[in-house]
């Protein structure tokens, strides 16, 4: 999601601007379809929830992603919920997983993930 007045590092926000539809908050998924809170939903195959600045994933409602402390349960930003992915979580794969600098990797990971290609973790 790309709100308006957003800050945008790098060069490409047109490129970013004609790929990403703007939505309200996701407050579940069922079905293959993502419903939001304008009672609006999309079909989807996969979420990525970027954890940006703060971590809250209170508003996660799907039995056996959140530990006992509230944290997801993932392998690399890859979730047991089939096209549920985390990305941007500290320490997902390194130190750097949660900042700018670092994410890529993990990115990279997810996207091959997602295309159904198999990665070996250098880790």
């Amino acid at each position: 999601m790309l709100r308006e007045r957003e800050p945008l590092i790098g060069n490409d926000y047109k490129t970013v601007q004609n790929n990403v539809e703007i939505v309200d908050r996701l407050k579940e998924i069922k079905d293959g379809n993502a419903y939001f809170n304008s009672d609006i939903f999309k079909q989807v195959q996969n979420v990525i929830w970027a954890t940006g600045y703060r971590n809250d994933y209170s508003w996660i409602q799907i039995d056996g992603i959140l530990n006992s402390h509230g944290k997801p349960l993932h392998h690399f930003g890859v979730t047991n919920v089939v096209g549920l992915y985390f990305i941007g979580v500290s320490w997902q794969s390194k130190r750097s997983s949660a900042l700018i600098y670092g994410v890529s990797d993990d990115a990279n990971y997810i996207a091959e993930k997602m295309q159904g290609h198999e990665i070996e973790s250098e880790n």
